[in-house]
C-alpha cells in the first residue's frame, strides 16, 4: 500500500539485494550456516558480544545495499554482523577474533567476586590469610573459557588443614570437583555456581613465584601485542582438538604461552628493535611453522620455564604429535589463501574461492557462537 517513490524503491531494490546475496552466499559456502542466517540479518545492529561494548563490523542497511553494488556477505562468530567477503583479510580476522576473546567487564566482575568469595570462606577458618590471584586473569591474557587461579602461600603447618579449609568453600557453595597434595602444596578446582566461575586453588606451605611469575609474563605480552592473535588462535585450536588440557595429557595454557613467546627469537635476534614491523599475521605463520617443523622425530617436547629453568611445563604433554599435526594443518589451510612462504601478506581472499575465510578454514564455529551471542553454551573451564 505504500507509494513507490525514489526513496523507496532504493529501499526496496536495497532489500531484495541483500536477500539474493543470502541466497547466493548459502549456495557459495558449504559451511551449513543456513539457520545462522536469519539470527544474523536480524543482529545486524547488535553488539559482537553482550555486554562487551564492541561493534562488529559491517552495520549494513537496506538503504545502502544497491543491486548494483551487490557483494558478498560473510558471517563467522568474530564478524557476527557480517563482512564483505572481498574486503576480508586474515589480518583484520585476527584482530577481530582477538577483541571477541577479551574478558567483558561483566566476566572479569564475576571472577573478582569468585575470587573475594574464596578469601571470605577461608578468612573463616584462618584470620590472617591472603588469597592472590596469578595466572593469565593476573596479567590480562584470561580468555572467556579460562577460570580465575587463586595462590594462599605461607600456611605453614597450617596445610595440612586444607581439607577443612575445602569444607568451608563447600559450605559457602562452592564445589569441589578435584583435590591434589604433596607434602608442601596442595591443588584444588573448586567452581562457584553462583558466579558461574571455576577456580584453580593452589595452597603453599612456603613463599611462592606464582606472582612474580605473573608479574614476568605481564611484562613479556605488553612487550610482544603482536604475538596475542598467534596464542589466541592456537589455544582455541588445541581446545578443539582435545589437546588443551594438561590433565589430560595435552598443553596448558601457561605453556603454550610460554612457547607463543619464544617464537619471538625466529625475528631478527640481535637487532634493537626487532619486532618493530612485526604483524600478527606473519608472527603467527612463522611461529607454527616453526614448531610443525621442529624435530618431527621427537614424541614430547620440552617447555623451559622462564622462571625455573629446567622445569619442563610440558612435562605430562603425551599428545605432541597430534599438536603438531594440528599446527601443521593451519599452516597448510592458511597458505591455501595465497600466502608465499616468508612473505608479510595480509591474506586477501583470492578472487573466485569458493571458501569463507582464512580464520575459518582453521576454527571450528560451533563453540566459538557462545563468544559472539547469547543463548549457546561455551566449552568447559
Amino acid at each position: 500500500g505504500m507509494g513507490m517513490t525514489g526513496e523507496n524503491v532504493e529501499v526496496w531494490e536495497g532489500a531484495v539485494s541483500n536477500w539474493v546475496n543470502v541466497a547466493e552466499l548459502l549456495r557459495d559456502e558449504d559451511d551449513g550456516g543456513t539457520e545462522e542466517w536469519p539470527a544474523a540479518a536480524a543482529g545486524w545492529g547488535s553488539s559482537a558480544r553482550p555486554g562487551s561494548g564492541k561493534q562488529g563490523l559491517g552495520k549494513y542497511s537496506a538503504p545502502g545495499m544497491h543491486m548494483q553494488h551487490r557483494k558478498k556477505i560473510l558471517v563467522t562468530p568474530w564478524f557476527p554482523k557480517g563482512v564483505y567477503k572481498a574486503e576480508l583479510t586474515l589480518e583484520g580476522e585476527l584482530a577481530a577474533l582477538a577483541a571477541m576473546m577479551q574478558l567483558t567487564d561483566e566476566e572479569a566482575r564475576r571472577r573478582g567476586a569468585a575470587h573475594a568469595a574464596v578469601q571470605a570462606a577461608l578468612r573463616g577458618m584462618w584470620s590472617d590469610v591472603e588469597v592472590n590471584v596469578y595466572g593469565s586473569f593476573a596479567y590480562g591474557m584470561a580468555l572467556p573459557m579460562s577460570g580465575v587461579d587463586l595462590l594462599v602461600e605461607g600456611l605453614g603447618d597450617r596445610l595440612d588443614d586444607v581439607d577443612a579449609a575445602l569444607a568451608r568453600l563447600v559450605d559457602a557453595g562452592f564445589t569441589i570437583h578435584s583435590r591434589v597434595a604433596t607434602n608442601d602444596i596442595g591443588y584444588a578446582k573448586v567452581e562457584s555456581a553462583e558466579h558461574g566461575v571455576t577456580a584453580q586453588l593452589m595452597f603453599v606451605r612456603g613463599a611462592s613465584t606464582a606472582r612474580a611469575t605473573a608479574e614476568h609474563m605481564k611484562r613479556e605480552w605488553e612487550a610482544a601485542p603482536y604475538a596475542k592473535a598467534a596464542y589466541v588462535v592456537a589455544r582455541l585450536m588445541l581446545l578443539q582438538a582435545r589437546c588443551g588440557d594438561a590433565a589430560a595429557g595435552g598443553l596448558s595454557s601457561y605453556a603454550l604461552q610460554v612457547m607463543v613467546l619464544d617464537a619471538r627469537a625466529l625475528h631478527a635476534p640481535g637487532e634493537e628493535q626487532p619486532h618493530r614491523d612485526l604483524t600478527p599475521t606473519a608472527f603467527l605463520l612463522s611461529c607454527f611453522r616453526f614448531y610443525c617443523e621442529f624435530r618431527p622425530d621427537l614424541a614430547c617436547v620440552h617447555v623451559d620455564d622462564p622462571q625455573h629453568p629446567g622445569n619442563n611445563l610440558a612435562a605430562g604433554c603425551v599428545r605432541w604429535p597430534q599438536i603438531r599435526s594440528v599446527l601443521r594443518n593451519a599452516v597448510m589451510s592458511l597458505e591455501r589463501w595465497g600466502a608465499q612462504r616468508g612473505a608479510d601478506k595480509q591474506f586477501a581472499t583470492r578472487a573466485g574461492y569458493r571458501g569463507r575465510s582464512p580464520l575459518s578454514s582453521i576454527l571450528a564455529y560451533d563453540t566459538l557462537w557462545a563468544e559472539a551471542r547469547p543463548g549457546t553454551v561455551r566449552y568447559g573451564a
